[in-house]
């Protein structure tokens, strides 16, 4: 099971302080259990857009969620 959920507002792919309070948590939970292991990072975006075809939908939410992942990992560094 996850160790965090980190939650973006909107449509946005920045951390939010509350975010990066999470990522800080998640840290020192790894850290508490040893830091031995691997970290997963997974990024999601699911909110659909009635005026865009399906095609283009999903290159959006892909780069969004890319994007998301690497706000959290380069927190994580």
């Amino acid at each position: 099971p996850p160790t965090a959920i980190v939650y973006f507002p909107g449509d946005g792919t920045s951390l939010s302080p509350a975010a990066r309070s999470q990522v800080r948590e998640a840290v020192n939970a790894f850290k508490a259990a040893g830091g031995g292991g691997t970290v997963r990072v997974v990024g999601h975006a699911s909110s659909r857009t009635a005026n865009m075809p399906v095609e283009k939908h999903l290159e959006v939410i892909f780069d969004k969620s890319q994007r998301r992942a690497t706000a959290v990992a380069q927190a994580l560094i």
